[in-house]
């Protein structure tokens, strides 16, 4: 199954060619890495897949629903850091390290660690409601997995 691809893609920069007859198929859980000389085409691949340019040729292929985000090679100066863009580019994880931040607090509590009982059976959360910790933090982990947040927070710096 494709995540997302490219088929038969050409683009052009005046009569340039910089890309011809590209075929491309990204899997599930792939790790890909882009090498090659200035001008090779490496960053019109790129603006190609996050759908910030359209081929001259060929399809962009992406799966339903497949969010994209795109963090340029050069960031215009302005009154965000480079982290702040990188962030922003997926807002959703924000909510999920919120949720790993408060779990962290409660389990370092004197109460929930003298506990092991209450650690298994569920502590409260930040709000002081009753909920159980580990459907709660299984739920986050699950999320924080499809994400994709684990390697975009380590990589980051994030976490």
């Amino acid at each position: 199954m494709t995540v997302i691809g490219l088929r038969y893609v050409d683009k052009f920069y005046g009569g340039r060619a910089v890309l011809r007859g590209l075929d491309l198929s990204v899997a599930p859980g792939a790790r890909i890495g882009l090498v090659g000389g200035n001008g090779a085409g490496k960053s019109t691949l790129l603006r190609l897949l996050a759908g910030l340019e359209e081929p001259d040729g060929g399809e962009v292929v992406r799966r339903r629903g497949l969010r994209v985000a795109f963090l340029p090679q050069y960031v215009e100066c302005g009154v965000h850091t480079p982290m702040e863009v990188l962030r922003a580019a997926r807002p959703e994880l924000a909510e999920v390290r919120r949720d790993l931040e408060a779990c962290e607090e409660r389990l370092g509590e004197p109460e929930v660690t003298g506990d092991l009982r209450r650690m298994e059976r569920g502590c409260s959360n930040a709000t002081g409601a009753s909920s159980s910790a580990l459907p709660s933090s299984a739920a986050t982990a699950s999320t924080a997995r499809r994400a994709g947040a684990w390697r975009s927070w380590a990589s980051t710096g994030m976490m």
